[in-house]
C-alpha cells in the first residue's frame, strides 16, 4: 500500500510539473513580441511553396525573437481602402507582396525585392518571383522556397530595422555567397545578434503603440 502511495504522488508531481510547463511555455511565448503582416500573392505560388517560404521565413524571425503572424490578402489588394480587408491606406501596417519582376525602372540589377514606405505609413516588402526562380534553378531541386523564405525575411528585415542600409554579410547582406546559400538549410543564414535585437525592440515598440488611422 505505501509503494502505492508513493507511485501515486509521483504521478502527481509529474502530471502538475507537466503542467506548470506548460502554462511557463504559453506565458513565454505571449511574452515573445508579435508582428501581424498581410500577404499579397500576386503570383499565384502553389500553396506548398508559398507555405514553405513563409515558414522559413517565421523561423528566422523567431530565431531573432519576434513572432510573424501571416494575415493572406486577396492579391487585389493594392486597390483603394475599402475594397478588401487589407485595409493598405493605414499607418503602421505591413504587407509582403510577391510579384513576378520588378517595375520598368526598378534601379539593381540584383536585388531580390525591394522595402519602401508610403506617405499613408503603410509598409511594403516586396519580393521579386522571377529572380528568386532563376537564384533557386541554380542551386539544387527544391530551394525555390528556401530562397524565397530568405528573401522575404530580408525585405521585412529592412521595415523593421528602419533602414535600407545593407550589411557585410549575412540575411542582411546585398547579396549572398555561395558559402552562405549552402549553409542556409541549415538556418545559419539569419539576422546578426545586433539586427534581432533592434528588430525586437521595433516588434515592441508596434505593440505597445496603437494603429493610427
Amino acid at each position: 500500500m505505501d509503494n502505492f502511495r508513493i507511485s501515486s504522488a509521483a504521478v502527481w508531481y509529474f502530471t502538475a510539473a507537466l503542467l506548470a510547463w506548460g502554462r511557463d511555455d504559453r506565458t513565454a511565448e505571449r511574452q515573445i513580441p508579435a508582428v501581424h503582416v498581410w500577404v499579397i500573392d500576386a503570383v499565384g505560388l502553389d500553396e506548398t511553396t508559398l507555405t514553405a517560404a513563409l515558414n522559413k521565413a517565421r523561423v528566422i524571425f523567431g530565431d531573432a525573437g519576434v513572432r510573424v503572424i501571416w494575415l493572406r490578402c486577396p492579391a487585389e489588394a493594392n486597390l483603394a481602402a475599402g475594397s478588401n480587408p487589407c485595409q493598405p491606406d493605414k499607418a503602421n501596417n505591413l504587407f509582403l507582396r510577391i510579384v513576378h519582376q520588378p517595375a520598368n525602372g526598378f534601379g539593381s540589377r540584383h536585388a531580390l525585392g525591394q522595402a519602401f514606405s508610403t506617405e499613408t505609413g503603410s509598409q511594403y516588402a516586396t519580393v521579386f518571383h522571377d529572380r528568386v526562380s532563376a537564384m533557386a534553378a541554380s542551386r539544387k531541386p527544391g530551394t525555390e522556397s528556401l530562397v524565397l523564405g530568405h528573401a522575404i525575411a530580408h525585405e521585412l528585415g529592412h521595415l523593421m530595422l528602419g533602414t535600407s542600409a545593407h550589411a557585410s554579410f549575412g540575411l542582411m547582406a546585398a547579396g549572398w555567397s555561395a558559402a552562405e546559400l549552402e549553409r542556409a538549410p541549415a538556418g545559419l543564414l539569419e539576422f546578426s545578434s545586433a539586427e534581432a535585437a533592434i528588430i525586437r525592440a521595433e516588434a515592441l515598440r508596434r505593440a505597445q503603440q496603437p494603429p493610427k488611422q
